[in-house]
């Protein structure tokens, strides 16, 4: 009879008592497939792609060159060329540039905001906390594209107008997760000992609070980062 092999495993032993403890740990469970490696080899393609276009064999997106006029895809106009007969490739090489650009700068800038006025009404509450709760209720009174376009159509609609824009929107989502993080780590036992033992508010912020509630913005604006993006090529 043949017995087949179990599939292999990490035993770790923990002191703590008269009687060691045996953890299991399956190792097959934490090895990553390829609907991990697959995307995370494309995007990173993509993006050395996106920041060595300068230097890579691509041919400049603005070049026409009229014999190959809306031709199709071929071995030196791998995306073919539009109806001004530019290389969609390199167009959209060179795109991606912009957009990963405003994409990456605008969510983080917003985190970095949100996160510094959510710590503040969340932890020192009062007159700050409803003056930047007004603030926040008063952007999200009027719809983000709405808002977006009509900054854009009186600032100019360039790169940097763009994120200032995108950042601005983004912020009160942000405010408001680090806000609610905030009320409820403010209350906790570390908190609380570290104001016992003389600790400022400024250290209770950024050494006790801030680590706790980074995660929750870290996930919505990796989450956000498509929408801006979106938001960006329209």
């Amino acid at each position: 009879m043949t017995v087949a092999p179990s599939r292999p495993s990490l035993f770790v032993e923990v002191p703590g008592s008269d009687a060691a403890v045996l953890i299991r740990k399956d190792v097959s469970s934490s090895r990553l497939g390829l609907g991990f490696w697959l995307p995370a080899i494309w995007m990173l393609l993509l993006l050395f792609t996106v920041l060595f276009a300068d230097i890579l064999p691509i041919r400049d997106p603005t070049e026409s060159n009229f014999a190959n006029l809306k031709s199709r895809p071929n071995l030196t106009n791998w995306l073919g060329t539009d109806v001004l007969a530019r290389d969609i490739f390199s167009r959209v090489i060179y795109g991606a540039r912009i957009s990963l650009t405003v994409g990456f700068l605008a969510p983080v800038l917003g985190m970095i905001i949100g996160l510094g006025l959510g710590m503040l009404a969340g932890y020192f509450k009062g007159i700050a906390e409803t003056s930047i709760v007004g603030m926040i209720d008063i952007i999200l009174a009027f719809p983000n594209i709405v808002l977006a376009m009509v900054i854009l159509f009186f600032a100019g609609a360039d790169i940097i107008n763009l994120t200032i824009v995108l950042t601005v929107t983004s912020i009160p989502a942000n405010t408001r997760i680090a806000r609610a993080s905030t009320l409820s780590y403010s209350k906790r036992e570390f908190v609380m000992a570290a104001r016992a033992q003389g600790a400022s508010d400024l250290r209770i912020l950024f050494y006790e609070i801030l680590p706790n509630i980074l995660l929750p913005n870290l996930a919505y604006v990796l989450s956000f980062m498509s929408i801006i993006i979106m938001i960006e090529g329209s």
